[in-house]
């Protein structure tokens, strides 16, 4: 495909393992540019650090408090969406995904209502302006970039930290 002869392309890999230029794991079936290798493990160390972390809903009736929220919002959520927010709020890391229409400013909503009942500080982030601005009406919380928050400058540096 490149038109390069196999022996340059081994060649130019191995000098560049040599010089730290590439990072391989799994006997070279896993190869990262330094940044990328070095990015996905803190980020994996974080992950880990907030899931070991003490739990703050512990002590909470999550069937009475979706109850409540339900009635309270005019709202019946269905069995996807009632395992959705219930490992949301029982882990200390979740990711929510899915393709449009599934129920994730819906679910959102409930995990925010759950923690706002808990007297919990909220902060809703997105990692562009215009989600921020599509989650701050339904989930009656501003939402802000994810860069705010953090008070990023245009150099993309922070001032917070974790």
């Amino acid at each position: 495909m490149l038109d390069i002869p196999e022996r340059i392309i081994v060649m130019t890999f191995d000098y560049l393992k040599d010089q730290k230029g590439l990072i391989c794991e799994d006997g070279n079936n896993i190869i990262y540019l330094p940044p990328f290798y070095h990015s996905e493990i803190g980020i994996s160390k974080r992950i880990y650090d907030i899931s070991t972390c003490k739990s703050i809903t512990d002590n909470i009736d999550l069937k009475s408090a979706l109850n409540e929220i339900q009635k309270r919002n005019q709202m019946t959520y269905d069995e996807t969406q009632i395992l959705a927010i219930k490992n949301a709020v029982n882990s200390k890391f979740s990711v929510i995904t899915g393709r449009p229409g599934v129920g994730k400013t819906t679910i959102t909503k409930a995990i925010i209502d759950i923690f706002k009942s808990l007297n919990k500080r909220i902060i809703l982030a997105a990692p562009t302006g215009r989600a921020a601005k599509r989650m701050t009406e339904p989930c009656k919380v501003e939402a802000k970039t994810i860069h705010r928050p953090l008070e990023g400058d245009h150099t993309g540096k922070f001032s917070k930290n974790e």
